[in-house]
């Protein structure tokens, strides 16, 4: 997309905003390999009307925060030991960052492509790493969320060019996402059920937020979190093919959605961004995204309406 188009979107979003139902989840996105679709995306990052997503294709695709495509750029070299990418972040510089789990790096990539940066030796060491998840930003470092071996079910800290900083003395069974929000407190989507909380300058744990079923305040594969405007969190519950929103002391607030190929429906949403007053879905076996307005989702105890 050149700057004239850029210009012209960006005096167009707003009154594009204006005239939608802010009730109508956008959906976006089918199966296949052509522009604008998905092979099982499962990282997603949102900020600044920008959105980039990762998946099974081995390609990162950028869309604009109305599903238009801007851009794909491949992220699995030819020589890539196997896997996928699971974590996506945009770069302070304008690129972005991704996180190559089964090749065991953080790499940095500029909008046209190109490979800027990268770090992430193969191991169990402190500074190593071993199966990285996600990645999210805290006091201009990167905290990291990795599990593969017994040894690695952990969370470090890097700089931004990679230099080790601390492991975090957190106790986890299978941490994937993870989220700071606006009192610094980090929150750890664990897959085996849990979702926790962390103080995150400290690694001291406040608390667990669930446990393991499908009512309220339970969780069944949480493997995606993200951190709200004002305050809470909600998390992606890949098998119970849901989303729940948090209070900011952990409280379950409510559910949304449940198992199917609708708007509004999920199978095995595995991630999701909050880019206000949006929130973006990675609905992961269904092949696409799913954009909803914060202030339109109705939350429900488990039970309740539909």
């Amino acid at each position: 997309m050149g700057w004239r188009a850029a210009v012209a979107l960006a005096l167009l979003l707003p009154l594009l905003a204006a005239c939608e139902d802010s009730s109508t989840p956008l959906v976006f996105g089918r199966r296949g390999a052509a522009e604008g679709e998905f092979d099982s995306p499962r990282g997603i990052a949102a900020a600044g009307g920008r959105v980039a997503v990762v998946d099974r294709s081995g390609r990162l695709q950028e869309f604009t925060a109305w599903g238009v495509f801007v851009r794909a750029i491949p992220v699995m070299p030819p020589n890539a030991r196997r896997g996928f990418p699971l974590g996506v972040l945009f770069d302070p510089a304008g690129g972005y960052l991704v996180v190559h789990t089964h090749d065991a790096a953080l790499v940095r990539y500029g909008i046209d492509g190109k490979e800027l940066s990268r770090f992430g030796d193969n191991g169990v060491k402190d500074g190593e790493l071993c199966m990285p998840q996600r990645a999210v930003p805290f006091g201009g470092n990167l905290l990291v969320s990795e599990f593969g071996y017994e040894e690695c079910k952990r969370i470090q800290e890097f700089t931004p060019g990679g230099k080790f900083v601390r492991r975090l003395p957190g106790v986890f069974q299978r941490p994937m996402g993870v989220a700071v929000d606006g009192a610094g407190v980090l929150w750890v989507a664990d897959a085996s059920g849990s979702l926790l909380r962390y103080e995150a300058a400290t690694g001291h744990l406040l608390g667990s937020a669930t446990t393991e079923g499908k009512g309220a305040g339970q969780a069944v594969w949480p493997t995606g979190v993200a951190a709200l405007p004002g305050g809470g969190v909600v998390i992606a519950e890949a098998g119970n093919h849901r989303l729940q929103r948090f209070d900011a002391a952990g409280k379950s607030l409510g559910v949304f959605g449940r198992s199917g190929s609708l708007p509004g429906e999920f199978n095995t949403p595995y991630d999701l961004a909050v880019d206000p007053p949006w929130l973006f879905v990675a609905d992961t076996e269904n092949h696409r995204i799913q954009r909803f307005r914060l202030d339109a989702i109705s939350w429900e105890k488990p039970g309740e309406g539909r």
